[in-house]
């Protein structure tokens, strides 16, 4: 459970503004600027009672010219391929997945002659829905369901579901209703292991969620950019499926084109008890 739970905060340092696509590679994709070479980010709980701190997860992303060139999240690696900048291939430790193009939008993942993510698009080139596989025992088993519904050229809400590969396919193991204003997330509605929540959020201007919204009390999320509005530390506040609201401190080293540095990924005492009260 542990290493899901990673995975899951892992992912949503990544949120972004934009609607959902099928693959992220693009600098922006992570709201980085252009000239990132490097980030590696690592997620922090602080017990202030005991003093002490625990490492949660740990990812390092390298750019080459704002695209995406390899990415390692704790034991999980992947290297992206381009040919004239466009993206042709992703490769893990096990497996080696070939980008699908339709109209030059990507359509879908190939691994082999099996399909493991699948694309759909309207007549205006809106992406609409997407749906993934994991590859077990020899086939692909659909491991995620997501809908796209537009209310207007920014404002769309898009449901993601979740299925269990493992034991039984057919089971859902979460469903989340994710509603976006102006391309930007405003309200999360979350239901795992038959608990449902529901989160909203107050955003800055460049749609960071700088307040966390939950069963009527608001939670002052923090952020610390670097001369390039890059984000080198923030604090966020995440609530659980026993209704609860938990606290993360993500550190995280950028460096640049320039050879410049900013930031550190190491946990820092010093940093934290600037936001905590």
């Amino acid at each position: 459970m542990k290493s899901k739970f990673v995975l899951i905060m892992l992912l949503l340092q990544w949120i972004t503004n934009a609607q959902e696509k099928i693959v992220k590679y693009e600098a922006k994709d992570f709201n980085l600027s252009k000239d990132v070479v490097s980030i590696t980010t690592k997620i922090f709980v602080y017990d202030e009672t005991k003093n002490k701190s625990e490492e949660r997860g740990c990812t390092t992303m390298t750019f080459y010219k704002g695209m995406l060139q390899d990415e390692v999240i704790n034991y999980f690696v992947a290297s992206y391929s381009y040919k004239d900048n466009v993206l042709t291939n992703i490769k893990d430790s096990q497996s080696n997945y070939e980008v699908v193009y339709k109209n030059d939008k990507i359509d879908g993942l190939l691994k082999g002659w099996t399909r493991v993510a699948n694309g759909k698009y309207d007549e205006s080139g809106r992406l609409i829905s997407i749906d993934r596989s994991k590859y077990r025992n020899g086939k692909a088993v659909k491991s995620q369901q997501v809908d796209i519904e537009y209310q207007s050229k920014d404002d769309f809400v898009e449901k993601i579901t979740n299925y269990s590969v493992y034991d039984n396919p057919d089971k859902i193991i979460s469903e989340i209703k994710n509603t976006y204003k102006k391309n930007m997330l405003t309200e999360s509605t979350i239901t795992t292991d038959g608990n449902t929540r529901v989160e909203s959020y107050k955003l800055d201007k460049k749609g960071n969620q700088i307040q966390l919204i939950f069963n009527g009390m608001a939670y002052k999320n923090e952020f610390v950019f670097d001369k390039k509005g890059n984000t080198i530390f923030k604090m966020l506040h995440q609530s659980t499926s026993q209704n609860q609201v938990e606290t993360y401190y993500y550190f995280t080293e950028i460096k640049y084109e320039d050879g410049t540095k900013q930031g550190s990924s190491d946990f820092n005492l010093e940093t934290i008890r600037k936001f905590i009260k």
